[in-house]
């Protein structure tokens, strides 16, 4: 196999990256606005990364988290979710 062939197998089907991105797409589809916060944990596990959300309109931060999850290669973006202060889900994102 051409090392090149080798190299984009890689980058799209064993790397960490891609499995965890692959796993989270199978998985993001039992998640659903209203969930618990610790259901959204038990599904899809911890997240990549976590930050304030803002309200773009008015440019102010808002109550609560957006949990982010690595993405399949390829995809435009993260998977996010909007928790809110109640520690609810409140809006899924798949990304563009």
């Amino acid at each position: 196999m051409a090392p090149l062939t080798v190299l984009v197998f890689y980058s799209f089907w064993l790397s960490p990256e891609a499995r965890e991105g692959n796993r989270n797409r199978r998985n993001i589809q039992q998640v659903q606005a209203g969930m618990t916060r610790n259901d959204l944990l038990r599904v899809m596990g911890p997240p990549t990364f976590v930050k304030p959300p803002m309200d773009w309109r008015e440019g102010t931060q808002r109550e609560g988290q957006v949990y982010l999850y690595q993405s399949p290669p390829l995809a435009s973006d993260f998977f996010q979710f909007y928790i809110g202060a109640d520690s609810t889900v409140r809006s899924v994102n798949y990304g563009d």
